[in-house]
């Protein structure tokens, strides 16, 4: 009887407890990209850590915005380390036609050296594939959201974009990607102006991510990217700290 009662009501909590663990993964295609809306992308290694920023218009309209990604619950610095250099990269793209299409993305270059490499007619092609890789990540939960995938996946960023940081060879000789630290001019591709130019880049903003995960972006062709300022915290403990060894060396001092 015992063992017939537990069978019966085993399986619920079976199925409850597989539930769980698979919340405890958070998928990448789980993670809402609506057009328009910028992707940070942490990569290089076996598995690649997406943080949906919202919409590029908005946090490159002026002013600075900080998040702290080292924070993170999915803590991205550990799940994408490895025997290769972090590396990241953003990107977004919207429109239906050449006049209100656009892309974004943090390039080493400035705006003026893209169209100097002669790989300044591709803003299309760009959207295109950003259009595909959202479809893949999918669309049930809201912006805002970070998930991790692993580079091998269909819809990882390796498998998208490449890791070549020409924007899965689209963009030639430019470079879209950075290292840790590493400061990148965001950049603004416009498929076709009002007057008739096509794929006028323009420089925007300005974006880091630093080795301790705080990632950083400002708007505007002359924004400049200040170092986050250090919590008072952290500057009472160090002048405390700098009193301490001042009165341990005074005593050894009137010991002598």
């Amino acid at each position: 009887m015992i063992s017939t009662w537990w069978k019966r009501r085993a399986k619920p909590f079976v199925v409850m407890a597989a539930g769980v663990a698979a919340l405890g993964a958070a998928d990448a295609r789980a993670m809402q990209v609506n057009p328009g809306d910028l992707v940070l992308a942490m990569f290089s290694n076996g598995t690649e850590y997406y943080r949906n920023l919202g919409p590029a218009s908005t946090l490159l309209a002026g002013g600075l915005t900080n998040i702290n990604v080292g924070a993170s619950s999915l803590n991205p610095l550990s799940v994408t380390s490895g025997a290769n250099p972090i590396l990241w990269g953003l990107i977004s793209a919207e429109g239906q036609t050449q006049l209100n299409t656009f892309m974004n993305t943090a390039s080493t270059m400035t705006s003026q050296q893209i169209v100097d490499s002669g790989t300044n007619n591709t803003v299309v092609p760009v959207k295109s594939l950003m259009d595909g890789w959202r479809n893949q990540l999918g669309v049930s939960t809201p912006a805002g959201n970070e998930a991790t995938l692993p580079a091998s996946d269909p819809a990882s960023w390796a498998s998208t974009w490449g890791l070549a940081g020409n924007l899965g060879g689209v963009m030639g000789a430019a470079s879209f990607q950075g290292g840790l630290d590493s400061v990148l001019t965001m950049i603004k591709g416009q498929a076709r102006t009002a007057g008739g130019q096509l794929n006028v880049f323009s420089d925007v903003g300005r974006a880091v991510l630093t080795s301790a995960g705080m990632f950083s972006i400002c708007g505007g062709a002359n924004c400049d990217l200040q170092p986050v300022p250090i919590p008072a915290a952290a500057v009472l403990f160090g002048s405390g700290l700098i009193g301490l060894i001042g009165i341990a060396r005074r005593k050894v001092a009137g010991t002598a």
